[in-house]
């Protein structure tokens, strides 16, 4: 990958990264572990280097669409660390946080203003290129940093030798450290307090803003609609960005912030990826509004099953797939893993009567069955070590052979 000449890649691949990645099919860990940018602070074991920056344009678009995939890429790495537990953590996970989180720190550049800003970007929407402080990518970014000062000061506690190891091959200090804290304290994320939405990226709210039910029944996306350049001059989204960022990280969204951000972008999205529809119902559900979230799941449905992106003859959109699992576990049973366990907060459709799912966390298989009608919420232990199961934070402890039974405390969907 790296070590080739300047041209030859743009990304470089810790030794970690390889280790994870061998005799794995799904491409997680190569897909997850992009780290050394360019332009930007990487170590570049592939090549035998340590600390350095590499050369090269670090605002192409190319590298700029790269950066909204890590925060996602590294989103999916917390939760497999989470199941795996420590193993994982001490033989790739760490390293790996550390790493990226290393890069978004050289990223984020302290500007006159007292904030860490990332320039020159491109967010999950896509319509926008090039573009400043873009939501989802520094609330991803800070969230990448602090969970790596927290793994920092875990191995420091719990494993001192590991972290001797990957500090002195890391070439982190103290400094170092302090630096990363001051870029997630600072980084500007567009929040308004006021009102609770996320700017999207610097001067969205200042472009045009177009109605999209004037524009209903199209049959080619908005940018062929309206045109390149006034889509970009637009409010226009073509999928989940702020909205993607509520999804992944709902906790960023206090209080009434989580509605107030979906109800406002929502209407804005014209969904010209096959991607979209799913991750607005998923936060549809969270949120109580189990009717379009229902309708989001069909419309991901009708994708393949209607052909209505007149595709299937190249196969179907698998990742539109998997993103009908999340909104039905993840939003309709309202599943959510934590430190000690697993919880649901479910908000099932008026049409159906029952959801039954099983669903895998650190080496135990659960099988979870929620009853609408019947208000109640049947749990059992199919397989591992007894763990805690809670139901809107009520918590119960949950066995092999000793199935649990609880109310769901509502229908209110």
């Amino acid at each position: 990958m790296a070590g080739r000449g300047p041209r030859a890649a743009d990304v470089s691949f810790s030794h970690s990264a390889r280790r994870t990645g061998e005799g794995r099919g799904d491409g997680l860990a190569r897909g997850t572990l992009c780290l050394g940018v360019r332009g930007y602070r990487c170590r570049n074991d592939a090549a035998g280097g340590s600390g350095s920056r590499s050369s090269g344009d670090p605002h192409s678009v190319r590298h700029a669409r790269a950066a909204h995939q890590r925060g996602r890429r590294l989103r999916r790495l917390a939760i497999l660390a989470r199941d795996r537990g420590r193993n994982f953590l001490l033989e790739a996970g760490a390293e790996i946080l550390l790493e990226t989180a290393w890069f978004w720190s050289s990223r984020a550049r302290l500007e006159a203003d007292g904030r860490c800003h990332i320039r020159n970007v491109i967010g999950p929407d896509e319509y926008h290129e090039t573009i400043d402080d873009n939501a989802y990518t520094n609330v991803m970014a800070r969230w990448n940093i602090r969970r790596a000062l927290d793994v920092a000061e875990a191995l420091r506690q719990r494993w001192p030798a590991r972290w001797t190891s990957l500090a002195g091959r890391l070439l982190l200090d103290d400094t170092e450290l302090k630096r990363w804290q001051s870029v997630a304290d600072t980084v500007a994320t567009g929040l308004d307090p006021a009102t609770g939405l996320f700017e999207q990226f610097a001067g969205y709210f200042d472009l045009e803003d177009i109605d999209l039910t004037q524009y209903a029944g199209r049959s080619v996306p908005m940018d062929v609609v309206l045109g390149r350049e006034r889509t970009q001059q637009s409010r226009v989204v073509k999928q989940a960005d702020v909205v993607a960022l509520l999804g992944l990280l709902p906790e960023e969204f206090k209080g009434e912030a989580a509605a107030a951000n979906f109800r406002y972008y929502e209407p804005r999205c014209s969904h010209g990826s096959s991607l979209s529809p799913a991750m607005h119902g998923l936060v549809a559900a969270r949120l109580g509004d189990t009717e379009m979230a229902l309708g989001f799941l069909r419309k991901t449905a009708d994708i393949d099953l209607a052909d209505t992106q007149v595709a299937t003859d190249g196969g179907i959109h698998i990742a539109a797939l998997g993103g009908i699992w999340m909104l039905t576990v993840f939003g309709f049973a309202g599943l959510s893993v934590r430190e000690d366990g697993v919880d649901i907060d479910p908000h099932l459709p008026g049409e159906w009567q029952s959801l039954t799912f099983r669903v895998q966390w650190r080496g135990r298989c659960l099988k979870i069955a929620i009853d609408r009608d019947r208000r109640i919420a049947e749990v059992a232990l199919e397989a591992g070590e007894p763990m805690i199961f809670s139901i809107r934070d009520e918590r119960h402890e949950l066995r092999q052979g000793l199935g649990l039974r609880v109310p769901t405390g509502r229908v209110d969907e």
